[in-house]
């Protein structure tokens, strides 16, 4: 964006659309919007993977699916028509740490105590930010609160079963979890990279 677009929108409040997307305000710095498309979200199945207990492998690349740039670009048209067009200065997958049943884990190891696990973000984590890290903070002085201890606790019994490609509560773009691993080559964007 040009400073002034960036002065415009200094302070535009997050912009939600749950079947297209959000962006929030552009940075100071480099007065860049940042866009998501809303989607059930990414796996990165491979055949190895689903066949054990459907893990899905790591994965990195510093651009996202055309269909994706088409979605954000849809969004845009309907919300912003006039930044629709314009391109991008980098583009990346957001990785959400979804827990199988979407709540936070924040719970000592049970074979490592010493370490603290505070994830399970699931799409909505961000909302939790100004607060959260109190219960992390909690936790790994032994002070949470026993109702907490019981909710955010280790649960792997919560995977047993569980249907990966399940929408868990989330919808928008084509409402499936997309596997990366379906992808082609060609089927990347071309945005320029920037680490």
């Amino acid at each position: 964006m040009t400073f002034e677009e960036a002065q415009l929108y200094k302070d535009l409040p997050v912009l939600f659309n749950v079947e297209r997307g959000f962006f929030m305000e552009p940075d100071a710095e480099n007065h860049e919007l940042k866009i998501c498309e809303e989607h059930p979200g990414y796996c990165n199945w491979t055949a190895a993977s689903l066949h054990n207990g459907g893990t899905s492998t790591p994965f990195a690349r510093h651009q996202i699916p055309k269909d994706s740039e088409q979605g954000i670009r849809q969004f845009l048209q309907e919300t912003m028509p006039h930044l629709a067009d314009r391109p991008f200065s980098f583009a990346r997958i957001c990785w959400c740490a979804d827990t199988p049943d979407r709540e936070f884990l924040i719970s000592k190891h049970p074979d490592y105590p010493s370490l603290v696990l505070g994830v399970g973000g699931s799409g909505h984590g961000f909302m939790h930010i100004p607060v959260i890290g109190k219960y992390i903070m909690q936790c790994m002085e032994d002070r949470l609160d026993p109702r907490m201890q019981r909710t955010w606790r280790w649960r792997p019994e919560t995977a047993v079963g569980r249907d990966w490609e399940a929408l868990q509560g989330r919808w928008g773009g084509p409402n499936k979890v997309r596997n990366l691993a379906d992808l082609g080559e060609g089927e990347w964007t071309e945005v320029g990279a920037r680490l």
